[in-house]
């Protein structure tokens, strides 16, 4: 019985597929025929490839004048540092002496 039943779907699905596979060429063939070309679809080339991008060179100049002006960025972080912690500072609170 289940034997039965399996070569029956598989007929029917068989014959879906060669109805989808009609369908398809026929639309096919529409589609050709409002685009005016061959009903076969056409390869079209590989897109050319791309150029490969430029990495951008630094000078020993460049690299030299943004490390002094990180130095100096870094001094200038550390001295306001430093007069904050001065400015900060508070003398020690009086102990409470006993009369």
């Amino acid at each position: 019985m289940d034997d039965i039943i399996r070569q029956a779907a598989i007929r029917g699905l068989d014959s879906e597929i060669e109805r989808l596979g009609n369908e398809l060429a026929t639309l096919r063939r529409h589609r050709a025929a409002l685009a005016g070309t061959a009903a076969e679809p056409t390869r079209t080339r590989a897109p050319a490839p791309k150029a490969a991008k430029k990495t951008r060179q630094m000078s020993p100049e460049g690299r030299a004048r943004i490390a002094a002006a990180t130095r100096a960025r870094w001094e200038r972080e550390r001295a306001a540092k430093a007069a904050a912690e001065v400015e900060v500072a508070r003398p020690p609170m009086p102990r409470h002496v006993k009369p």
